[in-house]
């Protein structure tokens, strides 16, 4: 078992633990009913985090464990949050994993309801003096989360709305980079927000690291607009996709020229 598998593991038991022991609380003060409340906090939080590994478990069961994998496959899916590679036939979907992102602005909103509930039912114990904090304290702990909360659910909804497909496909030989939001699209001709590149400059892909590693194709010969596309490219070059993980991206360039026969 990984290490990190095991402090989630032991977080959310212990978190259930706590909060049932917290919740059970017979003998209620104006202090316990804060606990209390910690209490529901804690075991809503540790069944959530149970709920997440019991779904990435059986996300993983019915996906390639590797991109090497999904390339040795006819048809198959491989996730690595935020993005999904999909493989179908001679066809490569790449695109940000709109469950990842629905995901989180959902855990976001839980968690400053949870918030909430903890700190905004403890003003009329600080009012009366038997919480030593202040209000502008909670109060500004309250906005923090708030913003932390919004910036999260503003950068996922951002990568839905704006989610751009890049399909590599080898029997038309072209790398269409669409906003369309249907992944089986078979349309070919070209429309508003697309752009079609040749998929010979897979040949002339290159990986760069810029505090993330980038996988960069030349738009040598492009055809369409490339307005929409202005932050993903860099230098002249389409960013297929980004990550932090090197190895990922070079398994996904190998896979790719692989496909194709540009070994």
């Amino acid at each position: 078992m990984k290490r990190n598998s095991f402090f989630t593991y032991f977080v959310s038991v212990l978190a259930i633990l706590l909060g049932i022991y917290l919740s059970i609380i017979t003998h209620i003060t104006p202090l316990l009913v804060i606990a209390i409340r910690m209490g529901h906090v804690l075991l809503i939080t540790g069944i959530l985090i149970i709920i997440m590994i019991i779904l990435g478990f059986y996300r993983k069961r019915r996906t390639s464990s590797s991109v090497e994998l999904l390339f040795s496959q006819y048809f198959g899916k491989f996730y690595l949050a935020p993005w999904i590679i999909k493989k179908k036939e001679n066809r490569v979907y790449v695109s940000t994993d709109t469950k990842y992102a629905i995901s989180v602005i959902y855990l976001a909103i839980i968690g400053c309801a949870l918030i909430s509930y903890l700190l905004i039912h403890s003003f009329e114990e600080i009012f009366n003096g038997i919480i030593e904090i202040s209000l502008s304290t909670v109060v500004m702990i309250l906005i923090s989360i708030y913003a932390i909360g919004a910036i999260f659910i503003y950068l996922n909804l951002f990568s839905l709305l704006g989610r751009i497909i890049r399909i590599i496909d080898k029997d038309s030989e072209i790398i269409k980079v669409s906003k369309s939001i249907n992944l089986d699209d078979k349309n070919l001709e070209l429309r508003k927000n697309e752009l079609q590149i040749p998929i010979v400059n897979l040949k002339n892909s290159k990986i760069e690291e810029r505090g993330y590693f980038q996988y960069l194709v030349p738009l040598d010969c492009v055809i369409g607009d490339s307005t929409f596309l202005k932050s993903w490219i860099y230098e002249e070059k389409c960013i297929i996709i980004k990550s932090r993980d090197e190895n990922f991206i070079k398994s996904l360039n190998s896979g790719l020229l692989n496909l194709i026969d540009f070994k």
